[in-house]
């Protein structure tokens, strides 16, 4: 409200001024109200763009659930192995400090027993556990692999016809590969370790405060089902960054250009500062890393499914030969007629 308008109220009676200042509604400030003229102009530009022919979206990439559970249950198994093995051993030796002083010399369970056991399975049974965990994780990749490559491939058939082949075996898919093995080892060893560091603690805080086992044992149950809900939600991330990974590859082999960024369209998908549903049908570039979208809350830029649970994915971009991608303020393109 302006200076002039606010002493003029000031000068009528109360019950007047005070009826009108209800009726006067705040503005928003014009930079805003600006700025979502401009988003919603660039994106009916781009839809007007789509449906006269300047571009075509290729079609989702089919979700590989079989890889996805095949992961999940594989790494759960040999988890439970591992836990089920610790547990049973770790019962046969526990027992308190009281316990182990008030017991007779040369027939009583020791804590140093407890700390050896907890210290092999953190060594010698994690490396075992781990080159398990690799060949699990090579199979899950050659099964995301080949789910992308059959779904890919009819996507850009459609895109560009029949006579299309797609190249699956070149060198950036195979470091690509390699890439996701060392990543998915890497977080397997990671939420293991965690895990055990976790049972060592409890182990430790039952001996040292005189916890009975049966009590330990309950709150080791619950270290169990921890590490499974992690396996899961790694199993579900991983499978959607493989696909995307190979996604990428894929496209750009094929000469793609650009992609649409697409959300799941649910009331899961992340708002606000990083958020993706803002982000939903912009085009963006593929390698234009610096102009990418900011993904989270931090400020880091990034691809879909490169944020942890992301569900979001890249659809290929064809752009007409009469139509070209201009490149707006905030690192989005717009399809537009003609030579820029």
């Amino acid at each position: 409200m302006s200076r002039k308008l606010r002493n003029l109220l000031k000068k009528l009676p109360k019950k007047i001024s005070f009826n009108l200042i209800k009726k006067i509604k705040p503005q928003e400030p014009s930079s805003k109200r600006w700025f979502f003229f401009f988003y919603n102009f660039k994106m009916k530009q781009n839809a007007r763009a789509r449906a006269a022919g300047g571009f075509k979206v290729m079609d989702d990439i089919a979700k590989n659930k079989h890889a996805d559970v095949y992961y999940r249950k594989a790494i759960e198994a040999e988890t439970e192995k591992m836990l089920s093995a610790l547990f049973a051993s770790l019962e046969d030796v526990y027992t308190t400090v009281r316990m182990e002083n008030a017991a007779p010399q040369g027939k009583k369970p020791t804590v140093r027993n407890v700390e050896k056991l907890i210290s092999w399975y953190k060594g010698e049974y994690l490396g075992r556990f781990l080159r398990n965990a690799e060949k699990i994780v090579q199979k899950f990749v050659r099964l995301v692999r080949r789910g992308a490559k059959s779904s890919l491939a009819r996507v850009m058939r459609e895109m560009y016809g029949d006579s299309f082949t797609l190249n699956f075996d070149s060198k950036e898919i195979e470091e690509t590969i390699r890439l996701i093995i060392r990543r998915n080892v890497g977080l397997i060893q990671n939420t293991t370790l965690q895990t055990l560091n976790n049972v060592e603690n409890i182990v430790y805080d039952g001996m040292t405060t005189g916890q009975r086992w049966e009590t330990i044992a309950k709150d080791l149950k619950t270290q169990s089902h921890i590490a499974k809900d992690r396996i899961k939600r790694i199993a579900r991330d991983q499978t959607a960054k493989a696909n995307a990974a190979f996604n990428e590859q894929a496209q750009a082999a094929a000469g793609v250009k650009f992609f649409m960024w697409s959300t799941a369209h649910d009331e899961r998908v992340s708002t606000g500062k990083g958020g993706h549903k803002q982000l939903d049908g912009k085009i963006y570039k593929w390698g234009d890393s610096e102009h990418y979208p900011v993904i989270d809350a931090y400020g880091h830029r990034g691809l879909p499914a490169e944020r942890p649970n992301c569900r979001c994915i890249a659809r290929s971009i064809l752009v007409a030969p009469d139509y070209e991608a201009k490149r707006l303020s905030d690192g989005s393109y717009e399809i537009i007629k003609g030579r820029i």
